[in-house]
């Protein structure tokens, strides 16, 4: 929402304000969480934030918005959607992932956490979406390769220890709990596994494996030996797939089965001798996949099977000659997996059959392989992929699938994270975006074609779709900031006209005909911010300018809403100011100075903005480097800041930080942000940001972020009726207001009523975890039974203390109905 002309560079200080609340509570607390939700994130920064409802428009400088799915993704197998209901993975790629054989999936990789929980590198996640607390593998090193054979999992991969014992680039493990099992070994990483009649296939870049010296390729049996089986290849495998009494094998070999074949070979599973099919490619193939009569074959290739074909073909399996199948990636394919009449195809790519697709796509399996209009999108590197009834499920270096193409301005749903149909697609970035009263969204920034139409640096936009209507002001300059009325628009900027008319860097522009009206405040220098007084009395304007019309304002001035003249406060900050926010009487700055109001006030200050010199307020939460953007409730005001920002309100706050309205002191809000941010939006218990950035709290978030309140729990009442003698248990349900990504942890302990222990229940209390994923949890009581005719009697089990999230009612009570 800024622009700063030649004096400083505007790739990280754009500015905005939002105005925001949050429910009233222990200001130490935060009433949203540090960590952002699973949602909208973008290839490029973000400088505005508006919101309607429940659809949020946001404006910048990027390509896509899409879910932050991190590099384990499920899509819709016909409408490319992500499904945010899987766990997060997080911390590196997800090399493979296979199914568990019961709607769930075993993944390996690079990664250190699964839903917010520390489990490097091999997991399971179960067919209800949770991860599965029972199997603990922790290996030491990347996993590479899966597969499941004679009731093991078996995993390779670039690790020396593994389900609590030593084992060297390959093991078989107990598939519930992740034990090693049988003792294997390797003298080199294992990329490849594949099995068939209880015998599994290896490949990679070991001498022994299995107790037995194999170069790179090795059947092993049940026991974890090597068998009699002996291809000796030259070169690594990275790829092996068995079928009926064959196994296919590619990596960079020359030589494999006593014959040569270059990168692609059949060999006979009892004999170790490569088949006479030989398509012969003429550069390494990454990977195969067999389906029917044909096998997909993947790599760097030009020609392979006799025929001309890049990076990805498929083979006849008898004569192993290229068939019509030719989509032409134009960049590495790392995986393929023939799915129904589709061939699912992810790699490093851009193009594919013709189409723009990033990173995946979906290929007829016939004819000369047409690319599907199924059109999900990765950010980055697809690696693996299987399916499970209608669902894809990817794997790879990706942090965001099932992207959406927007250009510099998109919406979403705030409650699901989906974009909408909102497309205004700008030819340049969109630096503030304001709503009128009629669901209007007006844009300002750098562009000239917007809307499907060409509109200069200003237009105003329908809700739906994205089209500009025929409102067009024609500014001479970009427009950073802007303010709606019932009747006007005002715009702050670096321009010199509206239509015909000279107004300098802020104009009053009608809603009704885009025409400028008679207002004309006459500013020497850019506009960064504006915004306007409760009352409608004044304009506030934040930036680089020194005089407003014929009084010297330095940065930030107070303007008469119906005259244009600059009132009376002048609190004069040494340095550009970025971003403003006002209350009633006072206005927020934020920017680059020193001293405000004549106080030293570090890159934040608050002054008396109706006041003859407009001095600053004794709220100081002293910044230590440049602050970009500011927002605020009556209690809290949140900090946006420049990327280098590492202390606001007296403590450790990368870049974004809560503090208090009226001390100016940090609360416990401690998102973590890496970069930059420009914007800043709140309203009840969400918040809004967005910026340069690129991570949040060290997950992978870039460019926008969404806050949302904490989960909260609750206790049911419950009741049961005594009994003569013995005991019954009474079960209390604990609930979360919804589903969190991070487990939550509280604790409890039963309370005496008119019940009391030992004589009428057992004193019961612990600890009740919740791990992601999960909605409910039971606290059993044993209550005693007798023969004693007596009143209904109660107690009581109390939540306290809980870790990511907030108590709603935290007290259950308990009724014991007498049957005597």
């Amino acid at each position: 929402m800024l622009f700063l002309g030649a004096l400083v560079s505007r790739v990280a200080v754009i500015a905005s304000l939002a105005i925001a609340f949050l429910a009233v509570g222990d200001f130490a607390s935060a009433a949203v969480s540090s960590r952002p939700d699973r949602m909208i994130t973008t290839d490029g920064e973000v400088f505005a934030v508006a919101r309607d409802g429940n659809t949020v428009y946001i404006g910048g400088e990027f390509s896509w918005a899409g879910p932050r799915t991190g590099p384990f993704a499920a899509l819709g197998r016909t409408t490319a959607k992500a499904d945010l209901g899987w766990p997060e993975v997080s911390g590196g790629s997800v090399d493979v992932a296979i199914a568990d054989g019961s709607g769930g999936w075993y993944i390996g990789g690079g990664f250190t956490h699964v839903a917010g929980r520390s489990y490097p590198h091999l997991a399971h996640i179960d067919g209800n979406h949770l991860l599965d607390e029972r199997f603990q593998p922790a290996p030491d090193g990347t996993v590479m390769a899966l597969v499941r054979s004679g009731g093991m999992l078996w995993a390779g991969g670039n690790f020396s220890t593994i389900g609590g014992k030593g084992r060297d680039h390959i093991a078989a493990l107990n598939p519930a709990t992740g034990d090693a099992l049988v003792d294997v070994q390797a003298d080199g990483t294992v990329l490849a596994l594949g099995a068939k009649d209880g015998v599994v296939y290896a490949g990679g870049s070991f001498f022994h494996i299995g107790g037995k010296p194999r170069n790179r390729i090795a059947a092993i049996n049940a026991h974890g030996k090597a068998t009699s089986w002996n291809p000796n290849a030259d070169q690594f495998i990275g790829s092996l797939a068995v079928s009926g009494n064959t196994v296919y094998a590619a990596g960079a070999f020359t030589f494999i089965g006593g014959q040569g074949r270059n990168t692609l070979a059949a060999i006979n599973r009892t004999t170790g001798a490569a088949t006479d099919w030989n398509p012969s490619p003429d550069s390494a193939v990454v990977g195969l996949a067999v389906s029917s009569d044909l096998v997909y074959v993947w790599g760097f290739f030009m020609n392979v099977g006799g025929e001309s074909r890049s990076r990805l073909a498929a083979l006849d399996l008898e004569s192993g000659n290229a068939t019509s199948w030719d989509p032409s990636p134009n960049g590495l394919v790392l995986t393929a997996a023939p799915i129904g009449s589709t061939v699912i195809v992810g790699g490093d790519f851009t193009i594919i059959g013709g189409q723009e697709r990033l990173s995946v796509a979906a290929v007829d399996a016939g004819g000369t392989g047409t690319t599907t209009s199924w059109n999900p999108g990765a950010n980055e590197t697809v690696r693996t992929i299987d399916a499970h009834g209608g669902t894809i499920f990817l794997g790879g270096d990706f942090s965001a699938a099932g992207i959406s193409e927007r250009q510099n301005a998109a919406a979403f749903n705030a409650s699901t994270g989906a974009v909408t149909a909102w497309n205004p697609s700008a030819n340049a970035s969109v630096e503030d975006l304001a709503l009128g009263d009629d669901g209007t969204v007006y844009a300002g920034g750098f562009f000239d074609s917007i809307g499907g139409q060409a509109r200069n640096f200003i237009a105003a936009l329908e809700p739906l779709h994205g089209d500009a209507t025929t409102w067009d002001p024609d500014l001479d300059g970009a427009v950073n900031a802007l303010a709606v009325t019932g009747t006007s628009v005002y715009a702050g900027g670096s321009f010199d006209a509206v239509g015909t008319d000279t107004r300098h860097e802020l104009a009053e522009i009608q809603r009704s005909d885009g025409a400028a009206t008679a207002w004309d405040p006459d500013l020497d220098g850019s506009v960064n911010d504006v915004a306007l007084a409760d009352d409608g009395s004044a304009v506030f304007a934040g930036g680089v300018f020194t005089s407003v019309g014929t009084d010297t304002r330095k940065g930030v001035a107070v303007i008469a809403a119906d005259t244009g003249d600059a009132q009376s406060a002048h609190p004069d900050p040494d340095g550009i100011v970025f971003g403003i926010a006002p209350t009633e009487n006072t206005l927020y700055v934020a920017g680059g100075f020193a001293n405000l109001g004549d106080q030293m006030r570090p890159n934040i200050g608050e002054f008396s903005a109706f006041d003859i010199d407009g001095d600053a307020t004794a709220w100081n939460p002293q910044a230590d480097a440049t602050m970009l953007s500011v927002a605020h409730t009556g209690s809290l005001v949140y900090l946006g800041g420049s990327g280098t920002v590492t202390t606001i309100g007296g403590e450790p706050r990368a870049n974004l930080a809560a503090v208090s309205g009226v001390t100016g002191t940090a609360n416990g809000w401690n998102p973590n942000v890496n970069a930059g941010v420009d914007t800043i939006w709140a309203s009840g218990a969400r918040v809004f940001a967005g910026g340069s950035f690129t991570t949040v709290g060290g997950l992978d978030q870039a460019g926008f972020a969404s806050f949302s309140e904490r989960a909260k729990l609750r206790v049911d009442d419950v009741k049961i009726t005594e009994g003569d003698s013995g005991t019954k248990i009474l079960r209390f349900k604990v609930r979360l207001s919804r589903p969190d990504e991070e487990s939550v942890v509280a604790g409890f302990a039963t309370k005496n009523g008119s019940a009391h222990f030992p004589g009428d229940f057992t004193f019961t209390k612990g600890p009740l975890v919740f791990l992601p994923g999960q909605k409910t949890k039971t606290v059993a009581v044993k209550v005693k039974g007798d023969a004693v005719s007596e009143a209904n009697e109660t107690f009581f089990v109390k939540i306290s203390g809980p870790t990511n999230a907030t108590v709603a009612d935290g007290t259950g009570k308990a009724k014991i109905v007498d049957d005597d």
